[in-house]
């Protein structure tokens, strides 16, 4: 990313994020500055992939542990915290944004 207080974006892309708070600071650091905000999700948000022709608008996956950052349960949060990442990412960057869910 450019460090520049003065540099202005078409698009940000977020690849590697997977805690909200990251996407928070990230977005905080080019708001204003960024025109649009793409972020890399995965297709683990989604709350169950056994439906067959399931589409984005389906459930995506919760948790009661938003803040977990780290230790044994956090792989299992994979998921979870990448769908409340791609909320942080819209919040910041209202219909300004754009998920991608990869296989």
């Amino acid at each position: 990313m450019h460090r520049s207080a003065t540099g202005e974006w078409d698009v940000v892309i977020d690849n590697p994020t997977t805690r909200p708070r990251w996407v928070r600071e990230a977005a905080a650091a080019v708001q204003g500055r960024a025109k649009h905000y793409v972020f890399i999700s995965t297709m683990s948000v989604y709350a169950a992939n056994d439906t067959p022709g399931m589409d984005e608008s389906a459930a995506v996956a919760t948790t009661d542990t938003p803040d977990v950052e780290d230790g044994p349960g956090f792989a299992r949060l994979y998921g979870p915290l990448k769908a409340l990442s791609e909320q942080e990412a819209e919040k910041a960057f209202p219909g300004r944004t754009t998920v991608i869910r990869p296989d």
